[in-house]
């Protein structure tokens, strides 16, 4: 068993990589090298991070057990074993684990890709909109929802611009989508953001930076919030 739980590890640590690779390019003909590159680097940020979570503990312990497994009932009736050979045709249980991985990174890749193109048309929204309002300031609240509020700190509706955003999307409307939506329709010269330990859904704030770039800042001390100061986001 010892020896099988070794020959697993030098496996796992040598040809994996490869057999992603390879299960990448057979089983996705129809993507460019481009795509099979970054496909590999999600599958790679799995592997990576599977030790952080319990899920992706117990499936890299699944994958290593059935490695030792197939060496160990190998060994059980031969006394040579080559290991690029049993690699490629002794690891079927192990090779479809992996292709359940690599499954997985091409829907992080696909999920990915979609944000991103997403994020492109807001960010030609903004552009295209006149600035209606030179500064705005966003307030989380603990419900989930948000305040918007002009340079002079009084509160705007949303029904100001609940044109605009019924434009946007006719998809049932969360509070993020409202707020993004918003923040497009208005399209101020500075967002400031306010009480973020409040905001429900932390990736709003890196959406808002990615669709507005450096107009968007993060408020540490006014009377609003009462802690820090303004500070300017960065990519």
């Amino acid at each position: 068993y010892s020896i099988a739980s070794t020959l697993s590890d030098v496996i796992l640590n040598n040809y994996e990589s490869l057999l992603i690779k390879k299960i990448i390019k057979d089983y996705y003909v129809y993507v460019t090298n481009n795509e099979r590159k970054q496909i590999y680097e999600f599958a790679n940020h799995l592997i990576k991070n599977e030790d952080n979570f319990y899920d992706g503990y117990y499936y890299k312990q699944l994958r290593r057990s059935k490695i030792v497994k197939s060496i160990f009932n190998y060994l059980e009736t031969e006394n040579l074993i080559i290991l690029d050979g049993f690699v490629n045709f002794r690891l079927d249980d192990y090779v479809k684990e992996l292709c359940i991985l690599v499954d997985k990174a091409v829907e992080a890749y696909i999920t990915q890709k979609e944000y991103n193109e997403f994020i492109k048309l807001l960010r030609y929204f903004v552009e295209i909109q006149e600035s209606k309002i030179n500064v705005i300031h966003v307030v989380a609240v603990k419900n989930g929802n948000y305040i918007l509020m002009d340079e002079n700190k009084s509160k705007i509706s949303y029904e100001d611009v609940d044109e605009f955003r019924q434009e946007l999307t006719n998809k049932e409307l969360n509070y993020d989508d409202i707020l993004i939506s918003n923040l497009i329709t208005i399209a101020p010269k500075k967002i400031i953001l306010h009480k973020i330990d409040e905001f429900a859904n932390k990736e709003i704030i890196q959406t808002i930076q990615n669709v507005f770039y450096d107009r968007t800042e993060i408020c540490q001390n006014c009377d609003i919030c009462g802690f820090g100061s303004i500070k300017r986001i960065t990519n």
